[in-house]
């Protein structure tokens, strides 16, 4: 009787187990790739088009978090000394119906992107982030792509 025999098919295996398997590292640098892309595009976006004082757009940074996330925005506080009015007010500031969005002297960078985006009652929104992200979404899927790729070449395929 005759018999069929194959060779291969562990090892193939092994393989899949070891790409379905991530270590903490390889999730870290697939989803950095993606981040810091992220991260360049916005940067370069703010320099672009709301470069006022450049602190906004020298704020934003990329953390890698341990539970397998990312995330990509404005962190710290804007330096005292910085905040440039656009017109001097009679007084002190300290009118009740001045409406300062942020405190004068340290209002943080969260907050400035905040108003920035979305906008407050005395100023437009501008949608930097919403835009920046849509015109680099092709960019942001082919650095996933490639950093996934070596991920591959690594583990054999």
């Amino acid at each position: 009787m005759g018999a069929f025999t194959f060779n291969g098919i562990d090892a193939l295996d092994l393989s899949l187990k070891q790409v379905a398997e991530l270590s903490p590292e390889e999730k870290e640098n697939i989803i950095m790739a993606g981040a810091n892309l992220i991260k360049v595009k916005l940067r370069q976006f703010l320099t672009a088009h709301h470069r006022r004082t450049g602190e906004l757009a020298d704020s934003i940074d990329a953390k890698y978090f341990s539970d397998g996330t990312a995330e990509v925005g404005p962190g710290g506080t804007r330096k005292k000394g910085k905040r440039r009015a656009a017109r001097s007010h009679g007084g002190s500031g300290a009118s009740k119906r001045s409406k300062h969005h942020g405190s004068a002297s340290g209002s943080s960078m969260a907050e400035i992107g905040y108003y920035l985006e979305y906008g407050t009652p005395r100023m437009k929104a501008t949608h930097w982030m919403e835009t920046s992200n849509e015109q680099s979404m092709a960019e942001f899927d082919a650095a996933m792509e490639r950093a996934w790729d070596e991920h591959l070449k690594r583990a054999g395929f």
